[in-house]
């Protein structure tokens, strides 16, 4: 699982949608959710306007949780996953 971070900053530029795109190859062969997006000063509604094929995949919004939150997050989406394998 792979921790992106999505700002303004992250639209438009060459690698960061490279990088995205390949997670979601990869994604998509595998059949596993690779990606845990935290949206840093943007909503998941720009997030999908801009690409649309992570619509369905939860973001997690930097402005509602503090680091150590994300990282309980990440934690049990990582258990979730260990136990559904």
């Amino acid at each position: 699982m792979q921790f992106i971070v999505i700002s303004e900053n992250f639209f438009d530029r060459e690698w960061t949608e490279k990088e995205l795109n390949e997670f979601l190859n990869r994604q998509n062969r595998n059949g596993q959710k690779l990606i845990l997006p935290i949206l840093h000063n943007i909503t998941a509604e720009q997030l999908k306007e801009k690409y649309p094929s992570v619509a369905d995949i939860q973001g997690i919004p930097s402005n509602r949780y503090s680091c150590d939150q994300i990282a309980l997050l990440f934690a049990k989406q990582l258990i979730k996953r260990l136990k559904s394998a």
